[in-house]
């Protein structure tokens, strides 16, 4: 995201506003130039509420109240809207703003004292036109971005039991509903207590083997924690086959970037990987001028228009008697000047494949390097912590809100906890009397008629815990209990938020729970959960005009999939 400003005249100061997040996959830009309307206030955005106003490429103030009257907005033709927040504001109020389907409709935040002070109304907003012609610029678009995992391994003291492994992981990552507006504090507790572990663990070296892992990209669908698991639950064989497929894929870019001219295409037998490379770039130069002609044709023609058609017409015929040949020799001179300049555009290509390649083989020796040190163990169980500072106390829990799993198959996740379950009760009960805590811990993780274990999380949180049981492991969530984590991703989490009483009891528990985990002397009876975590690959390609098969390259392209409540981000690449 790049500066975004509201302008209520061209030469007038400007006022900062940020993109609002809340459409999963269109991210809201405006044009490079910006957009010009009215800026109208419509209070909470009722159909009423617009009433005599020229809703018509409009710039609307809405207040953050206004639940999902942003519709009415995007109905009546508005440009664009921006929220008004009076501080304080709550995140299920950001969460009913948020859309799935992918309406290019720009939202924006500001505060309202801002707002305020910038229009020079100190007694409040009226509904009204507030300007004549006001200016909005903003620019945001998805980028594809690196985030790393951090992991270090405490060695176990004892002989036997060193060999196991206890995993513990935070996040360390905050949610985002305001574009550069996610303070995180609140959020910040889980990774707190793992770095109060990591001293705890410093001070008291542990009988089991721990190893301490920060994750990042939890908001999008825990996507550190998914590598992480994918990283030592995959098989050997798909770490071979991934990494043949990639070395294949880096040789044949390197040959043709370093091969592709028109020496070589013209020779009398051409290399079928440079023949192939220059195809691909003609038949996509063929589609896009095939485009600019439909755009063309379809509007009212003039003589201009006439004579950009047929040179286009040309070049098109020329490029599809190139995309078929086998090779290159006897050209003619506009057939050779056309294969000169797509030289460069499929080396590019073949450059940027090879560099993709590259990064994916380092991914995956990191990777590899990461599950070398996880399976020099047995891992004995897997925990991920999911703290706030403003709940009743700490409970268990192998599921969660990521993946929606059929009644029968979450009752047949019960029976391989029982022995974690009592442990942890037990153990829980010597740390609180030891440390001379108040009962913090709660009996979570067996099902009770009393109470189910939805009932101890209102806010219905994806927790990390969820990954490592579906990947068949001894997997658990220690997770604040009734905490509906009102501040999490909005502006409002702030330090000052904190309860640090609670948290530093809560952090107590933890640590001294992990670390009497790490000495019992079984924490499981050998029955496993069930194994039900797979892989999804594939590609995505564009179907050029007049083809049957999807066959050009879509690098940059953002995919999203659904499964059950989990909604997952890729970026093609190339």
């Amino acid at each position: 995201h790049t500066r975004s400003e509201l302008r209520l005249r061209p030469e007038g100061p400007p006022l900062a506003v940020r993109p609002l997040l809340a459409n999963s996959i269109s991210p809201g830009t405006l044009p490079p130039d910006g957009a010009t309307g009215p800026l109208i206030y419509v209070g909470n955005g009722e159909l009423s509420d617009f009433n005599g106003l020229d809703v018509s490429d409009a710039i609307v103030l809405m207040e953050m109240t206004s639940g999902k009257n942003w519709l009415n907005a995007a109905n009546l033709g508005a440009r664009a809207l921006i929220y008004i927040d009076r501080g304080e504001t709550r995140r299920p109020l950001f969460r009913d703003k948020f859309e799935l389907t992918p309406i290019d409709f720009p939202r924006f935040w500001v505060p309202s004292d801002s707002l305020q002070a910038h229009l020079a109304r100190p007694q409040g907003l009226t509904r009204e036109t507030l300007a004549d012609r006001a200016h909005l610029t903003s620019q945001i678009a998805w980028q594809n971005a690196l985030a790393e995992n951090i992991f270090c391994l405490v060695p176990g003291t004892d002989e036997t039991l060193g060999q196991e492994l206890v995993v513990v992981e935070a996040f360390y990552d905050s949610t985002v509903y305001v574009a550069g507006r996610a303070p995180g504090a609140d959020e910040a507790v889980s990774i707190a207590a793992l770095l109060d572990l990591a001293r705890y663990l410093r001070a008291h070296p542990p009988q089991r083997s721990v190893l301490l892992l920060a994750t990042a990209g939890h908001a999008q669908g825990l996507a550190g924690m998914r590598e992480a698991v994918w990283s030592f639950h995959a098989k050997s064989k798909e770490f071979i086959l991934k990494r043949k497929r990639l070395s294949k894929a880096l040789k044949a870019a390197q040959k043709v970037s370093k091969g592709l001219n028109l020496a070589a295409l013209t020779a009398d037998a051409p290399d079928k990987a440079l023949v192939k490379a220059l195809i691909d770039a003609v038949k996509t130069e063929a589609d896009q001028i095939s485009r600019r002609l439909m755009r063309l044709r379809l509007q009212a023609g003039n003589a201009a228009d006439e004579d950009t058609i047929r040179d286009l017409a040309q070049q098109r015929q020329l490029l599809r008697g190139l995309s078929w040949r086998s090779h290159f020799s006897q050209l003619s001179e506009p057939e050779k000047e056309i294969v000169e300049r797509l030289i460069p555009q499929a080396r590019a290509v073949s450059k940027a494949v090879a560099r993709d390649a590259r990064q994916h083989i380092t991914l995956l020796k990191e990777a590899k390097a990461f599950r070398q040190v996880v399976r020099d163990h047995t891992i004995a169980t897997v925990i991920s912590l999911h703290l706030s500072s403003h709940g009743d106390g700490v409970g268990a829990f192998n599921q969660g809100w990521l993946y929606k799993l059929r009644p029968h198959r979450a009752s047949a996740r019960v029976s391989p906890y029982s022995t974690l379950a009592e442990v942890l009760r037990d153990t829980a009960a010597t740390v609180e009397a030891e440390l001379g805590l108040p009962p913090v811990f709660k009996d979570s993780l067996r099902p009770s008629r009393l109470k189910s274990w939805q009932s101890y999380l209102p806010d219905r949180p994806q927790m990390g815990g969820e990954v490592s049981a579906l990947a068949g492991l001894h997997g658990i969530t220690l997770a604040t209990t009734h905490d509906v984590r009102d501040h999490w991703g909005t502006p409002a989490d702030t330090v000052d938020k904190i309860d640090w009483n609670f948290a530093r009891q809560q952090n107590q528990l933890v640590s001294g729970l992990i670390h009497k985990l790490a000495g019992q002397p079984a924490l499981h009876s050998g029955e496993y959960p069930r194994d039900g975590l797979s892989t999804l690959t594939g590609r995505a390609k564009f179907i050029r005009q007049g083809e049957l098969f999807a066959e050009q390259p879509a690098p940059g392209t953002m995919i999203l999939a659904f499964q059950g409540p989990a909604t997952y981000h890729a970026m093609v690449d190339h």
